[in-house]
């Protein structure tokens, strides 16, 4: 499981069901929608061609959390904990430098 977090504007919930649909914009009143609506619908049809599933979570003012599950391959290692960004300290980065 994989999961991107922020704290920033948030997505508003009508916006929500449409997030991954080919060439969705969302427009702000402060600026116009950018981009070529693509990217979300790419992500989704990647993780889908792998057997997994991307959702979206969002509260508007509060952030948003996009969570990807994708199925284990049978007789893959097992995982290893790695810090994740938000909670690593600088040592932890000097070891985790991907991260």
């Amino acid at each position: 499981m994989l999961e991107v977090q922020d704290y920033g504007r948030g997505i508003a919930a009508d916006h929500l069901p449409h997030l991954f649909t080919r060439f969705y914009q969302v427009a702000r009143a402060d600026r116009p929608a950018q981009g070529l609506g693509l990217g979300l619908f790419i992500c989704q049809e990647l993780i889908a061609a792998h057997g997994g599933h991307i959702t979206v979570a969002s509260t508007e003012g509060e952030g948003t959390t996009f969570t990807v599950g994708l199925p284990l391959l049978e007789g893959a290692p097992p995982t290893r904990d790695v810090p994740t960004v938000a909670t690593m300290t600088r040592g932890d980065r000097d070891e985790h430098p991907l991260a």
